[in-house]
């Protein structure tokens, strides 16, 4: 061996060690960096171990989800990368589609993207633009999300006002509350807070305040029918009021009503895709969609 190509070797490991010894002071100070330089070698080996490990576990999951694009498209295996590469947005939904399965294990999820994926690239690019909001969407939940959003009520039109509701009624009360959901999804309350927002931010669920707003709503006109009925004596003193003309004391508005949460439209083509329903929630949805077909 030439005197250079030892003294490479040697700045080599110095450079190495160096490194290591700074990752391990910026850790724990003098003896992390101690510790660092003395198992460096099995920190690197674990970890390209590891990370081998994930890699084909990454790229196992992007390989079921390309199986099931395959499926719906009718089982031709290359038809998937063929499709893909027809236009520049339906290569482009293709990465987004591996991206997203290369980073999850979920088999719901998975099955998504993967029927996602295949409606996108089998229609025309106006079709691969909303197949590229729905692999968005399920890009970033996974099985809680998915919980939640299988037991959320669906979002329906609100109820039209009545004269005789109260302001302190809860009448037209929408959506599931979050202790509620937590409950019937097995979250935390905490967890299901978390849930919400990103359910919320994602566009598959919104935070329903119609029965909050309905409440503020009718007692504005609650107070506004009263006053109205001072203006009316006040106008004809000389005539005595009939009973719904006199003047009557306003309920407190009481605690504010929590809002509920409703899955939303979008919600519901996500929820779709997934096809995770579980039977509860199944029954559920097919009797919400009578009662709509009814009330129409």
């Amino acid at each position: 061996m030439t005197e250079g190509s030892e003294q490479s070797r040697i700045a080599r490991e110095i450079g190495s060690k160096a490194i290591a010894a700074a990752v391990g002071a910026g850790v724990g100070g003098l003896p992390g960096a101690i510790v660092a330089i003395a198992v460096e070698p099995v920190f690197m080996h674990l970890a390209a171990k590891s990370w081998d490990e994930l890699s084909d576990v990454r790229r196992r999951s992007a390989g079921r989800m390309v199986q099931v694009a395959s499926e719906e498209l009718g089982g031709v295996a290359d038809d998937v990368t063929r499709r893909s590469f027809e236009s520049e947005a339906k290569a482009q939904l293709l990465a987004d589609a591996l991206q997203a399965a290369a980073s999850t294990s979920n088999a719901q999820k998975l099955r998504g993207l993967g029927r996602a994926l295949a409606s996108g690239i089998a229609g025309d690019d106006a079709r691969v633009d909303e197949e590229s909001l729905i692999i968005a969407g399920l890009s970033s939940i996974e099985a809680p999300h998915i919980r939640a959003l299988a037991n959320l009520p669906r979002q329906r039109s609100r109820p039209t006002a009545t004269p005789n509701s109260s302001a302190t009624s809860s009448a037209g009360l929408r959506g599931m509350r979050a202790a509620v959901l937590a409950d019937a999804a097995g979250l935390s309350i905490e967890g299901v807070t978390n849930v919400l927002s990103e359910l919320v931010r994602t566009g598959m669920a919104s935070r329903d305040t119609y029965a909050a707003d309905r409440r503020h709503d009718r007692l504005v006109m609650d107070l506004q029918a009263e006053v109205a009925k001072l203006q009316w004596i006040a106008e004809h003193p000389m005539n005595k009021p009939s009973l719904n003309r006199r003047p009557k004391a306003l309920k407190k508005p009481g605690a504010p009503i929590e809002p509920g949460y409703e899955r939303t439209p979008f919600g519901d083509v996500c929820l779709s895709y997934l096809n995770s329903l579980p039977d509860d929630a199944q029954d559920r949805l097919a009797e919400e969609r009578r009662e709509e077909s009814d009330d129409s």
